[in-house]
């Protein structure tokens, strides 16, 4: 069966994890990806050991980092500052559909690899970047890292305790919303170019992309000209982590006012679904203080499998709050391979991610593991006309 973007090639000169990621996505399409990395120097991701000190360098030499976000993809080492690297490049971009990268403006400027430069060499080129604020402000040429649209974006001053510090959320998740933002962007493109023929440029950043994941809040802050609370668990009672007698956390979620007395009954407070402090929303959000001990009383009478029970069945919006060893046994990631057997050709069955998505038509497909260092360099070169002797000569001035 033919995957989606079968026959398309695309260019990932991008580094760490907002390029790479979305050059990923493509490849699980069927894209054919070729990641351009610097010679000798590499993709710096491949020497980052640790993330929140979880080690992610296997004794194989492995980088698990490296090998998630650049699945998919064949890989060539070039030093693109020599003319005959820079040629390589041009000879690829002549015969490939997207560009991708997220180096900053001013080194694209010095390596001669911009949009304008580009699509000299193919019209039909779609130019993808990712940046950090956005290519133009007074911040637009500043170096980034994942964090920054977090920051900036408000996010870390909306999450947390009223009158604490900002709050650190998920690393990777400013890159990560650049990277799935980013390769929507270059679908989007892709189609446009079927039907107008013409290639162009898209860009997303970290900053647009917190911006976005936020948007409902945001839009109604904006419309309030109110600044945002900050989570406060005595705010909303309703919405809010339990833990139950097991230890063990669940998350409830009662938005409506006629499923209130469900709630009551459900927990055995009946009584409670007439209490004058709580028998309506705002109520329940002006007396949250005096809710949540209740709650949490309550909760501690029975366990999360029972209290599970108890809420499927009043059909309520409850569930688990999962540790990361708990995603290997959660039966609903394992029916949606959400998490999937994995035969790795150096590590054996692993467990590993599966696909944000699924095509029923065009399935995606994990074909490739992430590339050594220029891993396919000879085989790329050959595919665009280079003889085993040009090879050779580009192996001894050291572009290759």
């Amino acid at each position: 069966m033919a995957t989606a973007l079968n026959g398309l090639r695309v260019l990932d000169f991008s580094l760490y994890v907002a390029g790479p990621e979305a050059g990923a996505l493509l490849g699980d399409m069927g894209a054919d990806v070729i990641k351009i990395e610097q010679r000798q120097i590499g993709d710096p991701q491949r020497g980052v050991r640790t993330v929140i000190g979880m080690d992610q360098q296997h004794s194989s030499g492995l980088n698990m980092g490296f090998a998630r976000m650049n699945r998919n993809k064949r890989g060539i080492a070039l030093d693109i500052t020599k003319p005959e690297g820079k040629e390589i490049i041009n000879r690829l971009v002549e015969r490939s559909d997207v560009f991708l990268t997220n180096y900053r403006r001013l080194v694209l400027e010095k390596l001669q690899l911009t949009y304008e430069i580009l699509r000299q060499h193919n019209a039909r080129l779609v130019y993808a970047q990712a940046t950090g604020y956005g290519l133009k402000g007074p911040d637009s040429d500043l170096p980034v890292l994942d964090g920054v649209g977090l920051t900036r974006s408000g996010m870390a001053m909306t999450c947390g305790e009223e009158g604490g510090p900002p709050t650190w959320l998920v690393p990777g998740m400013s890159d990560i919303g650049v990277g799935v933002t980013l390769a929507f962007a270059i679908v989007s493109a892709l189609l446009a170019r079927e039907r107008s023929g013409e290639g162009q440029m898209v860009t997303t950043s970290q900053l647009s992309a917190m911006l976005e994941l936020q948007s409902w809040l945001l839009t109604v802050g904006i419309f309030s000209r109110k600044e945002s609370p900050r989570v406060n668990v005595a705010r909303t009672p309703l919405w809010n982590f339990y833990k139950c007698a097991d230890g063990l956390w669940g998350f409830l979620a009662v938005v409506r006012d006629n499923e209130w007395p469900v709630l009551c009954e459900a927990i055995g407070l009946p009584q409670m679904a007439s209490d004058p402090r709580f028998d309506s929303m705002s109520k329940r959000a002006e007396h949250g203080w005096e809710l949540v001990p209740i709650l949490n009383q309550t909760f501690s009478t029975k366990t999360f499998h029972e209290w599970n029970e108890i809420f499927r069945r009043a059909d309520l919006i409850f569930g688990p709050v999962n540790r990361l060893s708990d995603l290997l046994r959660d039966p609903q990631i394992e029916a949606n391979q959400y998490i999937y057997d994995y035969g790795h050709p150096v590590l054996g069955t692993i467990k590993w991610l599966g696909f944000p998505f699924e095509m029923l038509g065009t399935p995606l497909v994990m074909t490739k593991d992430a590339p050594e260092l220029g891993q396919h360099t000879e085989e790329i070169l050959l595919e665009e006309g280079y003889t085993w002797s040009d090879i050779a000569r580009l192996q001894d001035l050291e572009v290759i």
